[in-house]
């Protein structure tokens, strides 16, 4: 393969580093919500199946870095990780000697997606408190029943081919598209009355500099896909708001 001029790779290092700089990430105000559900139901005590959010979102990454460098993806649930790297280039002779050299370092992360629906499904149910009060209904669970993120290949190609040049007058480079189903339940404290809502979303967020994103793009689109389902599932609850509200008095 025939290497890139010296000045084309000072290209591309000056526009990826113009692109990340000037685009827009996740803000206090993404977590914003327009009338939550705490204001169109008795007071309910919230609960979410994390393991369920993990399996169909993601259960992380790592990252190492150091002398062997690399990222990973983790597709099952783990109590603890152990990275085994295997080189048969070391020198034993070297590594006793010179281990500073071959220092590596592991980095756990959480998929930032997983603790944004927390903690837009909290807001949802105790506003901006953390806790609920004694008095509740019962019960409202949050499940994950589908999850699919996918890209643009041709946007991707295009931006590949132009050497990323149209982005700089805005461009999308590409973009995310999340799609989503949830399960909403609520149910009283003797569990003898269940009400269940269910709600399909789409979410998209493009990869573009000054009005897209750029690594949070993926957020973005979750926390889009989330709100949009979440609007419907808040409008079937509200045709059931006062039937909720009359078995709530009777048990005062």
């Amino acid at each position: 393969m025939k290497a890139l001029p010296l000045y084309k790779h000072t290209l591309l290092v000056l526009l990826l580093s113009s692109f990340l700089c000037s685009c827009k990430t996740i803000k206090e105000r993404d977590f914003s919500i327009d009338k939550p559900i705490s204001k169109i139901v008795p007071p309910l005590r919230g609960s979410i199946d994390i393991a369920n959010l993990k399996k169909l979102i993601s259960y992380g990454s790592l990252r190492v870095s150091g002398y062997y460098d690399g990222y990973y993806k983790i597709n099952k649930d783990f109590d603890t990780i152990s990275v085994l790297v295997i080189d048969p280039t070391i020198r034993n002779s070297e590594l006793r000697t010179n281990p500073e050299r071959y220092e590596t370092r592991v980095t756990f992360s959480e998929d930032k997606r997983v603790s944004d629906i927390i903690k837009l499904f909290s807001k949802e149910v105790y506003g901006d408190s953390t806790a609920s009060g004694n008095s509740t209904f019962g019960d409202i669970e949050f499940e994950l029943i589908s999850f699919k993120e996918k890209k643009n290949p041709l946007l991707a190609f295009f931006s590949i081919w132009t050497l990323c040049i149209p982005s700089l007058v805005g461009v999308p480079v590409n973009y995310i598209k999340t799609s989503l189903e949830i399960e909403v339940k609520i149910t009283d404290k003797e569990k003898a009355r269940a009400f269940k809502y269910k709600a399909k979303a789409k979410g998209i967020a493009f990869i573009a500099m000054y009005w897209g994103y750029g690594d949070d793009a993926v957020r973005k689109s979750n926390l889009s896909a989330y709100k949009n389902a979440m609007k419907s599932i808040k409008t079937q609850i509200q045709n059931d708001s006062v039937l909720l509200a009359e078995l709530h008095k009777k048990r005062e």
